[in-house]
């Protein structure tokens, strides 16, 4: 049987070069999971924290802190006349709200420009992103 796990590890380093625990172990539904998957994360765990990849552990922790500094751009708030069409979607059964948004995203992509690939211009390969808050 397969089992679906998410570990998180933790820097608990004091000095310049991260050191990672495994802090939290938890399989599907957050239901504990098998020992052979406790096994496997504390292995990630040693190989991790493996002086051969002690340059790796600096650039990530160095990635993560630039990350930290870069600012995010503004998630765009819904118009009127989204909230409007949302709210139409909602009230229709699933498929019948699946079939009308597959229309308006067809719709949205067939109005959009097809040269746009710089960033910033609100597409992704051709096709929109779409934005929640």
């Amino acid at each position: 049987m397969a089992q679906g796990t998410t570990a998180l590890f933790e820097d608990e380093a004091i000095d310049d070069l991260p050191k990672y625990r495994l802090a939290q172990l938890r399989g599907p539904n957050n239901e504990p999971v098998f020992e052979a998957m406790k096994a496997f994360a504390r292995r990630v765990a040693r190989e991790t924290n493996a002086p051969s990849n002690a340059e790796r552990r600096r650039l990530a922790r160095q990635a993560v802190r630039d990350a930290e500094k870069k600012p995010q751009p503004p998630v765009p708030e819904f118009d009127d006349e989204c909230i409007a069409a949302l709210q139409s979607l909602l009230a229709l059964s699933p498929r019948s709200a699946l079939d009308r948004a597959v229309t308006m995203f067809r719709k949205q992509v067939s109005e959009r420009p097809r040269h746009c690939r710089h960033s910033g211009c609100g597409t992704i390969g051709h096709y929109p992103m779409l934005y929640a808050p």
